[in-house]
C-alpha cells in the first residue's frame, strides 16, 4: 500500500485554511459549547466571527441554494415552535393562537444557536482535508482509544468528506424528479417521500462504492499520519478564541 502523499499546493492557501486542524476542532467544540448558555445579545455578537469567517471561506458555496433554503425552513420551524409553546405575555394573536414574548426570544435564541453552530461546522468542512480531520482526532483519542483511535478518525474523516456529497445527492434527485414532474404531486407527504427515499438509496450506493473501492486497495488504518505541527500562530489563534469565548460568558 502506498504511504500518503503530501498535500497538494492549492489555491485557498488561506490563513484559516493553513491553520492546525486540532486548533479548529477544539474550538469548534469549545465555541459550540459555550453558544448554550448565552442570551440573544451574546449570541449575535458571539455569531459575527464565525458569519465573517464563513462569508471570507466561501464555506457555504459548495452547499448549492436547496440545502440552504432547507435548513433556512428548519430554523423557521424551530423559531415558530418555541414562540408558540413557551408560555407567558402574549405578544401576537391570530385565529386563536397567540405567539407570547418570551417564546419569541426563547425561537430567536434557539435558531441563533443552531445557525451558530451550523457556521462553525461549514467552516471546518470548507477549510480542513478529511486526511486531516482524520489526523486530529487521532490525536485527541490516541491517548483514551489506543488501537481504536486510527478507525475512529477514519469514520469523523470521511462523515466530514461526505457532508457535501450528500447535497449533491440530494440535489441530483430532485432535478431529476423536476424533469419527472415529480414536484407537482399535491400530497407535501407524498413529495417529501419520493425524494428521500431516492436520495437516501444514492448515498447507500455510494457508500458500498467507497467501501469497496478502499478495500480493493488494500485500505488499512495503520496508514501514514498526516503531520501536524502547531505553529506560535496557531497557538495564538487557539488562545485568543478561548480568551474570546470566555470572555462573551462574562459578559
Amino acid at each position: 500500500m502506498a504511504l500518503v502523499s503530501e498535500r497538494r499546493p492549492t489555491s485557498r492557501e488561506t490563513a484559516l485554511f493553513l491553520l492546525d486542524a486540532r486548533v479548529k476542532l477544539v474550538l469548534l467544540a469549545v465555541w459550540s459549547l459555550a453558544s448554550i448558555p448565552l442570551g440573544l445579545a451574546a449570541l449575535i455578537a458571539f455569531g459575527l466571527p464565525p458569519l465573517a469567517l464563513a462569508r471570507r471561506e466561501g464555506a457555504l458555496r459548495g452547499l448549492g441554494r436547496r440545502p440552504c433554503f432547507a435548513f433556512a425552513a428548519l430554523l423557521v420551524f424551530v423559531f415558530l415552535a418555541r414562540a408558540l409553546s413557551v408560555e407567558g405575555e402574549p405578544l401576537i394573536t391570530l385565529s386563536g393562537v397567540s405567539a407570547s414574548r418570551e417564546g419569541v426570544l426563547s425561537g430567536a435564541e434557539v435558531a441563533l444557536r443552531l445557525l451558530f453552530v451550523f457556521f462553525l461546522g461549514a467552516i471546518l468542512v470548507a477549510t480542513t482535508p478529511s486526511a486531516e480531520v482524520k489526523a486530529g482526532v487521532e490525536w485527541f483519542l490516541r491517548p483514551v482509544a489506543g488501537a481504536q483511535a486510527a478507525r475512529i478518525g477514519t469514520m469523523l474523516g470521511l462523515m466530514v468528506r461526505f457532508v457535501p456529497l450528500v447535497f449533491a445527492e440530494i440535489e441530483a434527485v430532485r432535478e431529476a424528479q423536476e424533469a419527472r414532474c415529480v414536484a407537482r404531486r399535491r400530497n407535501p407527504l407524498r413529495r417529501i417521500l419520493c425524494l428521500a427515499l431516492p436520495a437516501l438509496r444514492r448515498i447507500c450506493l455510494r457508500a458500498d462504492r467507497l467501501a469497496l473501492a478502499m478495500e480493493a486497495r488494500g485500505y488499512r488504518d495503520e496508514r501514514t499520519p498526516r503531520p501536524l505541527k502547531a505553529s506560535p500562530r496557531d497557538r495564538g489563534v487557539l488562545l485568543a478564541g478561548l480568551i474570546w469565548a470566555a470572555i462573551v460568558q462574562v459578559l
